[in-house]
């Protein structure tokens, strides 16, 4: 026998606007708009044939059907949150699985893990790079480290840095010859940084767009050319004597900073609290070390 069907989004939207008795909370909660719940509402009641909320205008007020539906909902999602929550403690016991950009991964996360004890129990890791974007209801991913401005909804997000970029390549490099290797997703802060102060190289110089930063700072470290990167990503080559920064500009990304990205859920998580404060940790004493460095 097949399934009826369920309006789940609908049953949410009653669910929540009834426990917080408003419709503008129960947006809040869902991360949804206020009129979309009360679509939602009408939705489920046109189906249902009855009238759920008495509307006035300081909130809502449950109807006798209303009352007699809601206990069952909160019972149901309550199972719903439970079942959830008993297959994420499964899954806490493995490995912590985390989608970084390949960027972060190549030039700045994997260079500092020979740092984190990844044999200790609790601290295993499981890393995939990918530029998608990321669903932690369908991705079985516990983590995520994302470029942007830090506000997505219903999640938390921890700020690591920012970047500024510039041009670098080898200190031998021939100037008057050598291309600029450009990623094609940074070409706006390509055109940000040639508005303002720039080496003279730059006025002439053939552009070659790549598909990455980290494609632009392999062809600058194989002597193909320069490339434009973020600070954050060339530094090490800089400390080593393989690459120097040939502008002074202070052009920083308008993509945003990176962040540490992770479900609600992830607060209870000690695999991802062990691996969030190690990471913390690292930018905390990378930026102690640059102020030391440079002094102001």
């Amino acid at each position: 026998m097949a399934r009826p069907s369920i309006p789940l989004n609908a049953l949410r939207a009653f669910e929540a606007a009834a426990r917080h008795q408003s419709v503008k909370q129960a947006a809040l909660e869902l991360n949804v708009s206020a009129s979309a719940v009360s679509h939602q509402v009408r939705q489920l009641e046109a189906m249902l044939g009855v009238a759920l909320f008495v509307r006035d205008g300081r909130g809502v007020k449950l109807t006798d059907d209303g009352a007699a539906l809601l206990p069952k909902l909160v019972q149901g999602f309550g199972l719903i949150e439970a079942a959830l929550d008993e297959h994420h403690g499964r899954r806490a016991h493995g490995p912590l699985r985390i989608s970084v950009l390949e960027l972060f991964a190549h030039w700045w996360l994997l260079p500092r893990l020979s740092s984190y004890p990844l044999a200790r129990r609790g601290f295993e890791l499981e890393i995939e790079a990918s530029q998608q974007v990321v669903s932690f209801d369908t991705d079985n991913l516990d983590a995520a480290v994302r470029i942007g401005k830090g506000v997505w909804p219903g999640v938390t997000s921890d700020h690591l840095f920012d970047e500024r970029m510039g041009v670098y390549g080898p200190p031998s490099l021939a100037l008057d010859t050598a291309p600029i290797f450009v990623s094609r997703l940074r070409q706006q802060e390509w055109r940000d940084w040639c508005a303002g102060p720039r080496p003279p190289v730059a006025a002439t110089a053939p552009i070659v767009l790549v598909e990455t930063v980290s494609l632009a700072l392999k062809a600058a470290l194989d002597g193909a050319g320069l490339c434009f990167a973020g600070d954050r990503f060339a530094e090490r080559d800089v400390l080593t004597g393989r690459l120097r920064r040939f502008d002074e500009a202070e052009t920083f990304s308008e993509r945003g900073g990176f962040w540490l990205v992770y479900p609600p859920r992830g607060a209870r998580d000690p695999r991802l609290q062990n691996f969030r404060t190690w990471l913390l940790g690292q930018v905390a004493a990378e930026q102690a070390m640059t102020r030391l460095s440079h002094p102001a």
